[in-house]
C-alpha cells in the first residue's frame, strides 16, 4: 500500500466516522462519542472485508430485484448486530436504514474526490483486461 493510498484510507475512515457520529442527530443511531464512531467504522469495515464475499455471493441474485438495496440492508443488519454487542452504540428504526445510506454516500463522494487525479485505477483496469486476454490466448 502506497503512502497516498494509506492517506486516502485514513481520510475516508475518519469522514465516515464523522458521518456515523452525526447520523445519530438525525435518526435512530447513537454513538456515545467520536472514538466509538471510529471503532464502529473499523469494526464495520473489518466485518465487511471478512464476510462480504460470502454475503454478496448469497445476495447476488437479489441485487437485480432490489436494485442493490440488499447490500444496504445487509450493512444495516451488521450495524444492528454490532450494536447488540456493546452499550456504546444504539441502533434502531430509521438509523438502521439511514446509516448504511450515509456511509455509502460519504464513501462514494470522498473516494471520488480523492481519486480525481489518480490514474492508478485506470491502469489497474487496463492491466486486468490485458491479463485476462493473455490468459484466454494461452488457453
Amino acid at each position: 500500500m502506497t503512502k497516498d493510498s494509506f492517506t486516502r484510507v485514513l481520510v475516508v475512515w475518519f469522514l465516515i466516522s464523522l458521518g456515523i457520529f452525526f447520523t445519530g442527530l438525525l435518526s435512530g443511531f447513537y454513538a456515545r462519542n467520536l472514538v466509538v464512531a471510529l471503532i464502529v467504522t473499523a469494526g464495520l469495515g473489518l466485518i465487511n472485508a471478512l464476510l462480504w464475499p460470502l454475503l454478496s455471493r448469497l445476495a447476488h441474485a437479489r441485487y437485480v430485484i432490489t436494485f442493490g438495496l440488499s447490500a444496504l440492508l445487509l450493512n444495516g443488519i451488521i450495524i444492528w448486530l454490532l450494536s447488540s454487542f456493546t452499550s456504546e452504540i444504539e441502533a434502531s428504526g430509521w438509523g438502521l436504514l439511514l446509516l448504511p445510506l450515509n456511509i455509502a454516500l460519504i464513501n462514494t463522494v470522498v473516494s471520488g474526490i480523492l481519486t480525481i487525479d489518480d490514474d492508478a485505477a485506470f491502469y489497474r483496469e487496463v492491466f486486468k483486461k490485458m491479463k485476462e486476454r493473455a490468459k484466454k490466448a494461452a488457453e
